[in-house]
């Protein structure tokens, strides 16, 4: 396909100059010239630009907010976000390590993953998590007991379907 006309930007961070594709301010030709192909190819600046904008925009309410790691857990990425302030939500204890190893405050992460293991609980109490994202009574009864047997207290978010029936798994 030939490429748009010169100097058009084809999405965030983006553009094309005379023909050839850059990522910001750098040809993406070099970088593949550089690291070879595949390569996954994002523009940081576009990134945080667009976390700044969303973050600006809620200024005046009392917010929180994360960045879904399961979007894309590259280090780099994730450092970039914690070094922003950016907070983390994480399914895992794999991504809660990950986003802790980036530098994340421990207090802007909730875990919310679907069938939380006892040592996703456990590491999440450990490191100081905002909160659980409760999924179940079990679950609930779970954390509960966890953070008792750590003396702890542990924040959840309890989420409720009232009256909604599902005829699926």
């Amino acid at each position: 396909h030939p490429a748009p006309g010169p100097d058009m930007p084809v999405a965030d961070g983006f553009s094309y100059r005379e023909q050839e594709l850059y990522c910001g301010d750098v040809r993406v030709a070099d970088i593949v010239h550089e690291t070879g192909t595949p390569l996954y190819l994002y523009n940081l600046d576009a990134v945080l630009e667009r976390y700044t904008r969303h973050r600006d925009a809620f200024a005046s309410f009392s917010h929180h907010t994360s960045y879904a790691v399961k979007a894309n857990s590259s280090l780099p990425l994730l450092q970039a976000l914690a070094a922003a302030g950016c907070g983390f939500d994480v399914n895992s204890r794999g991504e809660l390590h990950r986003v802790l190893k980036a530098g994340a405050d421990p207090r802007r992460i909730p875990l919310t993953g679907v069938g939380k293991s006892r040592a996703d609980i456990e590491d999440g109490l450990t490191a100081g998590i905002a909160l659980f994202n409760v999924e179940s009574a079990s679950e609930c009864r779970l954390i509960s007991d966890l953070a008792v047997e750590k003396e702890m207290v542990a924040d959840i978010l309890l989420r409720l379907n009232p009256d909604v029936e599902t005829e699926t798994y």
